[in-house]
């Protein structure tokens, strides 16, 4: 993955918890969180940031 423009998300994927969990589960698992799943990190207001998935404000409540 190159980040060729400055991206938060991109650049929080690029770091070492994320280089850690890609080594511990494969490149198949990390490729099904990152393209099918929603993650959330939470972030130091109490916010929590979504790093991957469709945004949240355009799914449809179940």
């Amino acid at each position: 993955l190159t980040n060729y423009f400055v991206n938060t998300i991109i650049t929080a994927l690029q770091g070492p918890t994320w280089q850690t969990l890609l080594e511990r589960i494969g490149e198949d698992a990390m490729f099904h969180l990152l393209v099918d799943t929603s993650i959330f990190v939470p972030l130091p207001n109490g916010c929590l940031c979504q790093m991957t998935g469709e945004a949240i404000v355009n799914l449809r409540p179940p």
